[in-house]
């Protein structure tokens, strides 16, 4: 109960708007270790620290904390906190300790973080802030952004190459295709043709033989732009090789059987 008090003189204090009910709090850090509720306390308290505008509620199980919609939800279990960050958090996940929720992959809210520690709390912080700081200004869409970043650095490969755009997609080619890109809502979709792969980080789809951009990749963030290059620059080198010609290799084998 004082803990309770505390909560909501700060909040009177600090002109929160969130619901009036305070018994919620108790009742979400009921028999929750001290440790823990520190942790939610630190986290709460800078959260609404970064805008007046913020609205929190403290709802059954979890508290939310949204502006126009809900961009952080935190459940705090016995040792840890559960923060689940709406998805256009990722492209600020560079270190990539967010993860996908199971069962949550198409939702808003489909990324999460563990906080064991003051050590994730602090990059807790950081993707919080940086969430906010996107949605309260006008942004281009994470896809948009990422498109424009990485088509600098594919043009830059060579003088021959082109982009032309399709129906879904756009594609880049210097003597034919050397990779695909879709917008989507998460960053971008890449395909590349069948290069050499020995980290094992490309995922493999249908290939046809008109166009064999069979290798995938997932753009999330800057990040992986950096780590998809070198294999954008193999499957470059790989469009420029001069293509077999089938029917007069065909022809050559029959005129040796003859």
């Amino acid at each position: 109960m004082e803990n309770c008090k505390l909560k909501s003189e700060e909040d009177n204090i600090n002109n929160v708007i969130y619901n009036n009910d305070t018994s919620n709090y108790k009742d979400i850090t009921y028999n929750k270790k001290d440790e823990t509720i520190k942790l939610f306390d630190k986290f709460d308290e800078y959260i609404i620290s970064i805008g007046k505008d913020i609205i929190r509620n403290y709802l059954l199980k979890t508290v939310v904390y949204k502006l126009k919609k809900r961009f952080i939800e935190v459940r705090i279990n016995q040792n840890d906190l559960y923060i689940c960050f709406l998805k256009d958090v990722k492209q600020f996940d560079l270190q990539n300790k967010l993860k996908i929720r199971k069962g949550y992959e198409n939702t808003s809210l489909c990324y999460y973080l563990l906080v064991e520690d003051i050590n994730n709390l602090e990059y807790a912080f950081k993707l919080a802030k940086e969430l906010y700081d996107y949605l309260i200004k006008p942004q281009e869409p994470i896809c948009e952004l990422l498109f424009k970043k990485i088509s600098n650095k594919i043009v830059e490969l060579g003088d021959n190459i082109v982009c032309n755009k399709l129906y879904r997609d756009y594609r880049f080619k210097s003597k034919r295709n050397f990779i695909s890109i879709s917008k989507r809502k998460y960053g971008l979709y890449v395909r590349l043709l069948k290069v050499e792969d020995n980290q094992n980080i490309l995922d493999y789809t249908y290939q046809t033989g008109a166009e064999p951009l069979c290798m995938t990749y997932k753009i999330f963030n800057g990040n992986d732009i950096e780590t998809i290059i070198p294999y954008i620059k193999k499957s470059y080198m790989l469009s420029r090789c001069v293509a077999i010609d089938v029917k007069n290799e065909l022809n050559k084998l029959y005129l040796i059987e003859s």
